[in-house]
């Protein structure tokens, strides 16, 4: 009785629970997929990487930079020894080594002041200017002889000054003594001072004159004694004839 009661019971039971299991089954496929779920499939469909491969927490270590090099040591051996050459020094306001004030003088600074030739030309400039005085003048052809200036391009600057100057006899006259005094290889000046001296009526004056004019070596201005109005005062006198010859 137990048995039949048993097995009339079993096919109900079944059925029920293989309905139960179907409709459990068409309610996980139609559930919808949800946003949380998308990325682990796609991560599980995709091949692993390197960076995967990589333990999560120890990140990958980045390159040493190499250390600058140290720009305040010398980088040759010249900037050394200028560094040495400096070492001691006292620096300017900009920070580099001052100039010393004494010893040897800077070519690199030299003037035209420091140049002997420069001045000597200066010095010329003021023999020749009108605008000059004459006692300037000669003050300034004294400083270009002391200078080392050439005697005879100093003479006839001297000379060439006093010819401009036939209006006023006497300050010509003391351009050519000077000339004459100091311009010793020259006939130029003692010739030309004659010539004043016969302008003056200063016989003995002239004559002496002319005969230094001789021992110097002017014979080409002697000879135009015999012409020139200017020594008709002394032309014919027996000394400065004997001169010509």
């Amino acid at each position: 009785m137990l048995c039949s009661r048993f097995a009339s019971w079993c096919p109900t039971v079944i059925c029920a629970s293989t309905l139960a299991l179907a409709t459990a089954c068409n309610r996980q496929e139609s559930r919808p997929t949800d946003a949380a779920s998308a990325p682990a499939q796609a991560e599980k469909s995709t091949p692993p990487t390197r960076d995967d491969l990589l333990p999560r927490d120890e990140p990958a270590a980045e390159p040493t930079a190499a250390p600058a090099p140290d720009t305040a040591a010398p980088t040759s051996a010249a900037s050394a020894e200028g560094d040495a050459r400096n070492d001691g020094a006292p620096a300017d306001a900009e920070g580099s080594p001052a100039r010393s004030t004494t010893g040897g003088s800077d070519d690199a600074l030299a003037g035209p002041a420091d140049d002997p030739s420069a001045k000597i030309k200066a010095l010329m400039s003021e023999i020749g200017a009108t605008s000059t005085s004459d006692e300037r003048a000669l003050a300034a052809a004294q400083e270009a002889l002391d200078l080392g200036g050439s005697e005879g391009s100093i003479g006839r600057a001297v000379n060439r000054r006093a010819a401009r100057l036939f209006k006023t006899p006497e300050r010509a006259e003391a351009m050519y003594q000077w000339s004459r005094e100091r311009y010793t290889n020259s006939a130029a000046a003692s010739f030309e001072l004659a010539k004043l001296a016969c302008m003056a009526g200063d016989i003995d004056g002239a004559k002496a004159l002319l005969q230094e004019v001789k021992e110097r070596g002017g014979d080409k201005q002697l000879q135009t004694i015999s012409f020139d109005p200017t020594f008709s005062l002394v032309v014919n006198d027996s000394d400065v004839q004997a001169l010509l010859k």
